[in-house]
């Protein structure tokens, strides 16, 4: 359980490189993407050093709701869900260069704050 906890967290990190490279090319929609799978994957991490289920978007949003609830950050729901918007814009490609540049700091925001969580 260790050894996959650390691979999530490894693949958290690269993510997010991948995320701050596709900025700087201009591909939003791969930054997008690259951004929301850092989140998830760290918030994998988090579930899988508990024991818990990770398989699904449910079980992830549980986990941050748990995750608020417990340590009264309720900050943390609203990272996860400006996260799940750069997922959507993978899709959609709606959000703006602006908003997009900004989102995947959110992202490493949630990152640094469930680090200290887990």
């Amino acid at each position: 359980m260790v050894a996959e906890t650390e691979r999530c967290n490894d693949t958290s990190r690269e993510f997010l490189k991948k995320a701050h490279h596709n900025l700087s090319v201009g591909d939003l929609r791969k930054a997008s993407e690259m951004g929301w799978g850092a989140a998830a994957v760290k918030v994998k991490s988090v579930a899988q050093s508990k024991g818990l289920e990770h398989t699904g978007h449910i079980q992830l949003w549980n986990l941050v709701n748990g995750l608020a609830q417990d340590t009264g950050d309720d900050e943390l729901r609203s990272l996860f869900g400006l996260a799940g918007a750069l997922h959507t814009n993978f899709y959609e490609h709606w959000l703006d260069r602006d908003t997009v540049i900004h989102y995947p700091g959110n992202a490493e925001t949630l990152i640094r704050k469930l680090d200290a969580v887990a």
